[in-house]
C-alpha cells in the first residue's frame, strides 16, 4: 500500500461543493466544471427532435411548424439553457459542409439574437469551435450553453431533405436569474468558457493532477472464483480518479474481473459491473489489443483502466475487485482522493450493468432508478448485430413517469451519425467515443458532463434495437453499464480519513419507492450564502 498527503485540495474539486445560488447564475459556470457532475441540478431536461412522432424509423425532416421559410425546431420559455445541439444531414455526413442556416431567437423577440451558418453553429465559428463544437463520426454538435431569461425559439431555412436535429434544453425554476445569450460573450462567461475548453482539451489530464490531496494504491493476487476489498476508505470524502491495472497480456480475462464499490455502508453495491463493460474496453481482433482512448471520464491506455468520474462518500467507501476468471489474476487498485463532508447537494455514483439478447419487438432495458438525481452517462457494448442495423434503434429517456426523450438513432445519441459515417472516422471527444465498430460489432460511450438529466422520483432508459423498416426487428445482444448520480440520505462522518488495503486477498419501467429525504433548508441556505460571500471576494 502507499499513501501519499498531497497539500490542499485544488483543482476540479475546489468549486464542488457549493450550490449555485438563484440569483446570477451562470450555465458557463456551471457547465466550465465537468467534475461538478455529482452536484444535483434543479432543472428540467426538455428534448426537442426530429424523432418520428408515429414511432417509425422515419427520424428526420420532423419539425415543430414551419413559419414562412423557417422550420421551427424547438421552442420552450425560460429561465432556460440550451445544453446540447446535435444534427446531421445527407451532405454534412462527412465534416466538409453542412447547408442550412441556424436563427434563435430569444424572450420574445421578433429579431433573431444569434443568425449562422449551421456549419458555424456547429464547429466553425467563436465561440462555437472545437473542442466544445464540432464535427464527429458524421454528427455535428456544440456544447456551448446557450442562456436565456424569458424564452427560446430555435429555426433553420435552407436544409436539405434528409435533416436530423436534437435540442436539448434546460428549464431552470421560475426565479433563476440567467443573462440572455449575446455576443461577445461577457468577460467573466468568455473565462469559463476558456476553462471548459482548456479541460477538454487536455483529457484525461495527468493522473496525479487530478483536484485531490490523497492517493493510496494496493495489489492483491485473486484466485478464480474470488474477490478482496482491496481498498476501504474512512470518514467522508471524494475520490477524484480512480485507476485498475492489470498487465496487458491479461486483456482477455477483461471480461471477467468485476468492480462493486460500495458507498456510506450500504446494503448492496452502488457500483455494480464488469471492468470491460464500466470502462468502454474494446478488444481490436485486427491489432489483438484493447482499444486505447481518452476522455475526460474514462481512460483506457495499455493495462491501465482510468475513470475521472467524482465518486463521493459520507461515511466511508469499500472498493472490492472479484476475479470471474479460472485462473489467478493479479490486480492494482489506485484512488487519488480527498477528504471531508462533500456537502447536502452531492449524490452518489452508480453504475448499473444492464442488456441482455434481444426479445423481437421489445426495447432493450438500460436502466431503472427511483429517488432524486440525473442521469450522467452510458457504455454500451453491441455484438452479433448484422452490419450494425442495431444502430437504427432509438434511445428513450422518460424522467419521473412524465418528460420522455427520444433520439433519432443509437450513433446519433452518442454524437456520431450515419452508423458512424460507416465506421470511415471512430468517434474521440471529450465526453464521447466510439472505441471499436466493425460490421457486427459496436463499443460506443458518451457522459452528460454538461447536460446530465435530472429526475426527483423516477428515471428509466431503453434502447430500441434497430429495423430499417421497423423498430426492435434486428437481433443482437446488448451490454451496458449506465451512470447514475443519486441522492442519498446518509449524513457526513468527519472520523477517520485513512485508506487501508484488506488483508484477504483470497422493459423501461419505473416501480414507486419512498424518497430519501431532502436536506436541511437551513444548510442548503448556509451554503447559497458563502458561495454568494465567495463571488463577491473575487
Amino acid at each position: 500500500m502507499t499513501r501519499r498527503p498531497r497539500g490542499a485540495a485544488v483543482g476540479l474539486l475546489a468549486p464542488l461543493l457549493l450550490a449555485p445560488a438563484l440569483l446570477g447564475f451562470s450555465p458557463f459556470e456551471e457547465a466550465a466544471d465537468p467534475a461538478g457532475v455529482m452536484r444535483l441540478r434543479d432543472y428540467q431536461l426538455l428534448r426537442f427532435s426530429s424523432a418520428d412522432p408515429t414511432g417509425g424509423n422515419d427520424d428526420h425532416d420532423h419539425f415543430m411548424r414551419q413559419d414562412g421559410d423557417l422550420l421551427v425546431l424547438a421552442e420552450a420559455e425560460g429561465p432556460g439553457a440550451i445544453l446540447r445541439l446535435w444534427a446531421t444531414s445527407p451532405s454534412a455526413r462527412g465534416g466538409d459542409t453542412f447547408p442550412g442556416e441556424a436563427l434563435l431567437f430569444f424572450d420574445g423577440a421578433a429579431a433573431p439574437g444569434l443568425q449562422l451558418p449551421l456549419e458555424e453553429l456547429l464547429g466553425g465559428r467563436a465561440p462555437f469551435v472545437p473542442p466544445l463544437s464540432g464535427y464527429w463520426a458524421g454528427g455535428w454538435s456544440s456544447f456551448v450553453p446557450i442562456p436565456f431569461a424569458r424564452g427560446v425559439l430555435v429555426a433553420v431555412r435552407g436544409v436539405e431533405a434528409g435533416f436530423y436535429y436534437h435540442v436539448d434544453v434546460a428549464r431552470y425554476p421560475a426565479g433563476t436569474e440567467v443573462e440572455t445569450f449575446a455576443l461577445p460573450l461577457a468577460p467573466g462567461d468568455e473565462e469559463a468558457l476558456a476553462r471548459m475548453a482548456a479541460a477538454w482539451d487536455a483529457a484525461p489530464g495527468p493522473f496525479a493532477s487530478v483536484g485531490a490531496d490523497r492517493e493510496v494504491s494496493n495489489t492483491g493476487i485473486l484466485p478464480p472464483g474470488k474477490g478482496a476489498d482491496l481498498l476501504v476508505l474512512h470518514g467522508a470524502g471524494v475520490i477524484a480518479a480512480l485507476e485498475v491495472a492489470l498487465a496487458p497480456e491479461e486483456a482477455a480475462s477483461l471480461p471477467a474481473v468485476r468492480l462493486r464499490f460500495t458507498w456510506d455502508g450500504a446494503a448492496a453495491p452502488q457500483v455494480d459491473a464488469l471492468l470491460a463493460d464500466f470502462f468502454a474496453a474494446a478488444w481490436d481482433p485486427a491489432t489483438r489489443q484493447v482499444v486505447a482512448f481518452d476522455s475526460l471520464a474514462l481512460s483506457v491506455q495499455g493495462g491501465r483502466y482510468r475513470c475521472f468520474l467524482p465518486m463521493p462518500y459520507a461515511a466511508g467507501a469499500r472498493l472490492r475487485l472479484e476475479n470471474e476468471a479460472d485462473r489467478s489474476l493479479t490486480l492494482t487498485l489506485a484512488v487519488r482522493y480527498t477528504t471531508g463532508c462533500p456537502g447536502p447537494e452531492v449524490a452518489r455514483l452508480h453504475a448499473v450493468a444492464g442488456g441482455a439478447p434481444v426479445v423481437p419487438g421489445a426495447d432493450v432495458p438500460v436502466v431503472a432508478m427511483t429517488g432524486r438525481g440525473h442521469f450522467a452517462g452510458l457504455a454500451l457494448q453491441l455484438r452479433d448485430c448484422a452490419n450494425v442495423e442495431c444502430l437504427e434503434g432509438d434511445e428513450h429517456l422518460v424522467t419521473d413517469g412524465v418528460a420522455r426523450l427520444d433520439g433519432t438513432g443509437t450513433e446519433d445519441y452518442f454524437g456520431g451519425g450515419w452508423y458512424f459515417n460507416a465506421g470511415v472516422r471512430r468517434l474521440a471527444t471529450a465526453t464521447a467515443g466510439n472505441p471499436y465498430i466493425d460490421a457486427r460489432s459496436v463499443t460506443a460511450f458518451r457522459f452528460h458532463l454538461v447536460d446530465p438529466v435530472p429526475f426527483r422520483e423516477t428515471f428509466c432508459a431503453a434502447l430500441e434495437h434497430g429495423g430499417l423498416q421497423a423498430p426492435d426487428t434486428t437481433p443482437g445482444s446488448y451490454r451496458s453499464v449506465a451512470f447514475v448520480y443519486l441522492e442519498s440520505p446518509v449524513a457526513c462522518d468527519d472520523g477517520a480519513d485513512g485508506g487501508t488495503p484488506s488483508p484477504d486477498h483470497g422493459g423501461c419501467s419505473c416501480t414507486a419507492a419512498a424518497r430519501a429525504p431532502r436536506p436541511p433548508w437551513a444548510a442548503v441556505l448556509l451554503i447559497v450564502l458563502v458561495a454568494g460571500a465567495r463571488r463577491m471576494l473575487r
